[in-house]
C-alpha cells in the first residue's frame, strides 16, 4: 500500500461546507475533532 505522508482520509461532508473543503482537512490527526463536533451537533438536537 502506498500512503501519503499527511495521512489523508476520507470523510463525509454536509453541503454548505462542500465550497471550502480542502483534501488536506481531512487526515488522520484532524477527524477525532470533526467526530467529536459532530457528536455535539447531533446532542444539541435532541
Amino acid at each position: 500500500m502506498r500512503g501519503f505522508p499527511h495521512g489523508p482520509v476520507s470523510a463525509p461532508v454536509t453541503w454548505d461546507e462542500l465550497p471550502d473543503v480542502q483534501m488536506r482537512d481531512f487526515t488522520i490527526a484532524t477527524m477525532p475533532q470533526r467526530f467529536a463536533l459532530s457528536n455535539e451537533d447531533d446532542n444539541s438536537a435532541a
